[in-house]
């Protein structure tokens, strides 16, 4: 899967793809206005029971896993099994850190809903 950010004409976010739709058309799909030249935090959390993700603290994806299949659209596949990309533009990133999550926080993902 991926997570687009700006997608379909700037402002699509969402997961790509879900049931083999993209995030222009999931239930992930979501419009959020992106500013060039500012900085944006971005949080990613998967768990065996569900992918979430935050934009500057605010939560925008909260799917859960179980009775979804995932998939990535074939322009992605370069970036495979973990890359950050961009299309038809320019993207920067910076401060990148991956973790496993400790058994706490996977409980309390799990329980979140």
């Amino acid at each position: 899967m991926s997570f687009v950010t700006g997608g379909w004409g700037g402002t699509v976010i969402g997961i790509s793809c879900v049931d083999w739709r993209d995030a222009s058309d999931n239930p992930t799909s979501a419009f959020r206005e992106f500013k060039n030249d500012r900085w944006y935090k971005f949080r990613i959390r998967v768990t065996d029971a569900r992918i979430q993700v935050w934009i500057d603290g605010d939560p925008v994806v909260d799917l859960p896993r179980k009775g979804y299949k995932f998939s990535v659209r074939a322009e992605c596949d370069p970036c495979r099994p973990l890359g950050i990309a961009s299309w038809c533009t320019t993207g920067a990133v910076r401060n990148i850190r991956i973790r496993l999550l400790k058994p706490e926080e996977i409980k309390q993902a799990a329980e979140e809903h």
